[in-house]
């Protein structure tokens, strides 16, 4: 027993190839598993008795036996302080890159939230922008992408009116990031429409950083790029985006629960807003300003396409 404290902490998940690398023969393993100082999670896969797994023992797990992973996208971006606009109440699977497969007991762990392998990696190669996590007692590095990082994954994988809306959210609250690492990111950066899509959200956005990012030593490719269908065509980036939030010159909503906080813009009175539950408020924005109004405050009356005319009731603005 002693040898197997030396070299295997507790949480480890670990395989015979494993053991074998640290010098322990197949029939000690046996051993192990018959005396219960191991046990199997799944076929070929093993670890000391004890408490739950967590998500993280198992990523940490996955490095110590050889491959090359990192958490990012939205899960590296709730780390970093941004789950305030993730899906309330949603639990989030974790988002994993690699360039390698990943090993098919990850799937098998019963673990939640569960994980997902991205399968779109706008950084092929190196690891510009990852920064290690300590975990647990051991004090495990976990690599995760830097929130710079994670938002141009995040942008990597928007194809919707729904995903860019969200993004944008998210991005409001990123008046904090580092324009040098950013433009590192985004000279690494293989994807052309990636770039271009960041490039949009930030310039719409307008947090001060953007004026330090020099887009002239960024390639941006050529030609047009169709980001959603029916939007309207950005004529810096080439990109087709959704109208209502393109540069801000139109009005956008977003229904958010009671009590949000966040950076939107000035309300127009008089313009369309989506139903929504009275326990709801709405966060409106255009140009500069956020204000948050309980819908309650609200007055509307039925429209189309499923939208109502809304007034202002017990409330008034001078904007």
């Amino acid at each position: 027993m002693a040898v197997l404290d030396s070299i295997m902490q507790e949480g480890l998940l670990v395989d015979r190839a494993w053991f074998s690398r640290q010098g322990v023969e197949s029939t000690a393993v046996d051993y192990y598993l018959r005396s219960g100082k191991i046990e199997a999670l799944v076929h070929g896969l093993y670890r000391k008795p004890g408490p739950p797994l967590k998500w993280q023992q198992v990523v940490y797990s996955l490095i110590v036996l050889g491959h090359d992973v990192h958490v990012g996208h939205l899960t590296a971006l709730s780390y970093h302080g941004y789950e305030h606009s993730l899906k309330l109440g949603v639990a989030q699977s974790i988002r994993l890159y690699s360039a390698q497969s990943l090993p098919s007991w990850v799937e098998k762990v019963e673990i939640g939230p569960g994980f997902i392998k991205m399968k779109r990696n706008p950084f092929p190669n190196g690891s510009v922008g990852l920064v290690d996590v300590l975990f647990g007692t051991w004090d495990w590095p976990i690599p995760y992408s830097s929130a710079e990082r994670a938002f141009i994954e995040l942008a990597s994988t928007l194809e919707t009116r729904e995903d860019i809306l969200q993004a944008k959210l998210m991005f409001e609250g990123a008046a904090n990031l580092r324009p040098m690492l950013l433009q590192s990111l985004l000279e690494a950066c293989g994807n052309i429409q990636t770039k271009r899509l960041f490039l949009w959200l930030a310039r719409t956005i307008g947090h001060p950083w953007y004026k330090h990012i020099d887009i002239s030593r960024i390639y941006l490719g050529t030609g047009k790029r169709q980001i959603v269908s029916g939007g309207t065509l950005d004529t810096q980036f080439l990109i087709t985006v959704p109208k209502e939030v393109q540069d801000g010159q139109r009005l956008t909503i977003s229904d958010q629960p009671r009590g949000f906080i966040g950076y939107s813009p000035r309300i127009i009175p008089g313009r369309f807003i989506p139903n929504s539950d009275p326990n709801s408020s709405l966060a409106l924005r255009h140009k500069n300003t956020h204000l948050a109004i309980p819908v309650d405050l609200l007055e509307s009356e039925p429209g189309t396409d499923g939208y109502s005319q809304c007034t202002y009731k017990a409330f008034t603005m001078d904007m």
